[in-house]
């Protein structure tokens, strides 16, 4: 008995030594990973492949990696090939990174000489950046310092297929269409949902567009909240995130931008009316933007008090250019309107399409 427990004791110590003997460990750099890996690899995440092979030596030129188009929010990782050409075994004593979004892992052994070597870089941003261009320094311990410099691109996991939609007339309950596609064809096409940002529209629509794959057709419906907007711009950004199975997507926020094709701006905000020459009338002038075609149109000049129209009244263009015009206000001085400040409207061709200015009376 005592024979075999010695042999079972001996037959387990010779499994651990194995085990640990297969087992390699990674230093991490700077911005690095506490790694103790088992498998070759020591980062997970999407392979770039490199098949370059760099030739190590004194006076060496900074090593340049393409690293082509990548996916925001994933991580990506790339193996180093090197040659240690000098007279003299090295290892790599430290790796440090430009960018906490890159993160670096060193062999610890020799790498004789003429013999090859290789490390492995980690590259996961945290932002929207492309181009991407970040650098790690190495250090050997014999003293040779050199640095890699990667360069590449960066495009969303998904993508809207035209980022601007124009309306003829943008009020609330006006409909648009737009289009999404899964830039990565690669994966495997998943349960998605739109959650908006910034609550402009209504998702009224997803659905995989059964023709091209990858791809969904978009229809949403404008709030109440953009008919706001519209007023003191000509377009608002409409944002949304992507969700995955209820899983927001990391670093993936699209937004489309809709335009009141109709829409004409009105500065300053506040026009302060004097009297004019005609007996009983006031006067001020208004600068009016939009595109040419609006502009010609026959615009006038709606008073709201209370919600409720109190009046409308031609405006009387003084000077023009392709993007915008001069236009005079004369008005009544009514005595019910004195020392009043009343908002107001652009309308043209029966059509509301301006945005709000508020028109200060004189007092009496």
């Amino acid at each position: 008995m005592l024979y075999l427990s010695c042999c079972f004791q001996v037959a387990f110590l010779a499994v651990l030594l194995t085990f640990f003997s297969n087992t390699q460990e990674v230093n991490p750099g700077e911005q690095g990973l506490p790694l103790k890996v088992e498998a070759d690899i020591p980062f997970k995440g999407v392979e770039i492949v490199n098949d370059n092979t760099y030739l190590i030596s004194d006076g060496i030129d900074p090593l340049e990696i393409e690293l082509g188009r990548m996916q925001t929010g994933l991580e990506h990782f790339v193996k180093v090939h090197f040659k240690n050409m000098l007279d003299k075994p090295f290892k790599i004593a430290d790796i440090k990174s430009s960018c906490g979004c890159v993160a670096a892992a060193k062999r610890t052994e020799n790498v004789p000489s003429k013999k090859n070597g290789d490390f492995y870089i980690k590259i996961k941003p945290q932002f929207k950046e492309s181009p991407f261009s970040k650098s790690v320094t190495v250090t050997t311990d014999a003293g040779l310092v050199f640095q890699v410099f990667l360069k590449g691109s960066f495009s969303p996991k998904y993508s809207l297929v035209g980022d601007r939609v124009e309306l003829v007339n943008a009020r609330s309950n006006s409909r648009i269409r737009a289009r999404l596609k899964l830039n990565e064809l690669k994966e495997s096409i998943r349960e998605i949902s739109l959650v908006s940002v910034t609550n402009f529209t209504r998702l009224v629509r997803l659905e995989p567009d059964k023709s091209k794959r990858g791809e969904w057709e978009i229809e949403l419906e404008l709030m109440e909240s953009a008919s706001g907007v519209f007023h003191t711009s000509r377009e608002l950004r409409e944002s949304f995130l992507i969700r995955e199975k209820g899983e927001t997507v990391p670093s993936c926020e699209v937004t489309l931008a809709i335009e009141n094709g109709q829409a004409v701006l009105c500065k300053p905000s506040t026009v302060s009316l004097t009297r004019s020459k005609a007996a009983g009338m006031v006067e001020g002038e208004l600068l009016l933007f939009g595109k040419q075609e609006n502009l010609r149109k026959k615009m006038s000049l709606v008073l709201m008090t209370d919600e409720t129209e109190v009046g409308q009244y031609p405006l009387i263009v003084s000077s023009e250019s392709k993007n915008f015009c001069r236009v005079s206000i004369v008005l009544p001085n009514e005595s019910k309107f004195a020392g009043l400040a009343i908002q107001g409207f652009i309308r043209a061709d029966g059509v509301d399409v301006g945005s709000i200015v508020t028109i200060q009376f004189p007092k009496e």
